[in-house]
């Protein structure tokens, strides 16, 4: 079926132009996970003398999934030994980054490239040139309060280091995905037979944690440009 990459966070995000209820929408992707996996269930159903164990663990998947999910989510700020709360900061960095319209893929990313007592240190207008979200959350007004937090929490991890958590959530954050502009971009050009940016783009998306020269010379961590916030497909895309 359709697909799409999400730039800005937002959980309504439908990149489906015949989703019109919203059903395939970001943040209704575990449901759907799990209504597909009821589906393939019974399908199968005829294969197994019996099913109970098959409806034992489709039982247990939210469970699952959402320790999965919490798991995954404070390794990309950078957590260690997940705590009770530390879902709340999460919570609250992705509030403001959806209320700011902020990207999800660099908002994480930038904020593994800056030390910490730099960022409690600067204004949003004087980060590296080349940060464009992470500066973006910085103008929500609970940011401090964020930062606040977030650095508490940090400094509570024994033994640990600024540049450790850097490298850890360099580690699990992309610099590069395969963004809806850059698919379209290269195949329009292999639609005339020039597959060098299809090259580049397989080139680059082996290594996505990876500073590259040749990305960043294509631009491939900057700003998406206008044009493809109109970018939508469908199920013949």
């Amino acid at each position: 079926g359709p697909f799409g990459f999400l730039d800005r966070y937002d959980p309504g995000f439908v990149p489906n132009t015949s989703d019109d209820e919203g059903r395939y929408q970001f943040g209704k992707q575990p449901e759907v996970a799990l209504f597909n996996l009821n589906r393939l269930s019974e399908a199968m159903a005829t294969l197994f003398n019996d099913t109970r164990e098959a409806r034992r663990e489709l039982g247990l998947f939210g469970k699952k999934f959402q320790q999965r999910y919490e798991g995954l989510m404070v390794r990309k700020i950078g957590l260690l030994h997940q705590k009770p709360a530390d879902m709340q900061l999460v919570d609250d960095l992705l509030q403001m980054m959806q209320t700011m319209f902020a990207d999800f893929t660099m908002t994480f990313r930038e904020l593994s490239e800056i030390s910490l007592s730099r960022l409690s240190n600067l204004q949003s207008d004087h980060l590296p040139s080349d940060f464009w979200s992470l500066p973006v959350v910085m103008e929500h007004d609970d940011w401090p309060e964020w930062l606040e937090r977030y650095s508490s929490r940090l400094a509570r991890q024994d033994g640990d280091t600024d540049l450790n958590r850097r490298k850890r959530m360099q580690a699990v954050n992309p610099r590069y995905i395969l963004r809806n502009y850059m698919a379209e971009t290269a195949i329009q050009k292999a639609n005339q037979d020039d597959f060098t940016e299809v090259r580049q783009l397989l080139q680059v998306l082996r290594k996505p944690f990876k500073r590259q020269q040749n990305a960043e010379l294509a631009n491939y961590a900057a700003t998406p440009p206008t044009w493809s916030r109109r970018l939508r497909v469908s199920c013949s895309s």
